[in-house]
């Protein structure tokens, strides 16, 4: 029910199938019917990086971000890493995870690494790829 000028639609997409889905929403009142089509994306699953150290470099010159595969997935997802700045190098460990599962990413910068902040990618590779960013100094 609208209220307003404005209303709310939540879909519960359940087991659905990954893939996009058009919608028909209609909105119906005395004087007039009026519908339009949305598209429905579900994705088979989805990444998230968040930080797990101080924002500084550490003693051994790592820094550890965690990510975490959601939504149910059961297919194995590989893991890798692009963007880093010249000097710096990242590894996962485990290198590819299931559906809530989490890996830790490790990035090691080289004592020569100049000083530099740059937004790197993390890739979830299944049969389908999903990306999630985040920033390093």
């Amino acid at each position: 029910m609208a209220t307003g000028n404005s209303s709310t639609l939540t879909v519960n997409v359940g087991t659905a199938a990954a893939g996009n889905y058009t919608l028909m929403v209609t909105g119906s009142a005395p004087s007039a019917t009026h519908s339009t089509t949305v598209t429905l994306a579900i994705q088979d699953f989805s990444i998230a990086v968040s930080r797990r150290a101080p924002p500084s470099r550490l003693a051994s010159d790592q820094l550890h971000r965690d990510l975490d595969a959601l939504n149910g997935s059961t297919q194995t997802i590989a893991l890798s890493v692009s963007g880093l700045p010249t000097g710096v190098t990242g590894s996962f460990n485990p290198g590819s995870v299931t559906a809530g599962a989490s890996s830790t990413l490790t990035l090691t910068a080289a004592a020569s690494a100049p000083a530099a902040t740059a937004t790197f990618t993390v890739t979830g590779a299944a049969p389908t790829t999903h990306t999630a960013s985040a920033s390093v100094t």
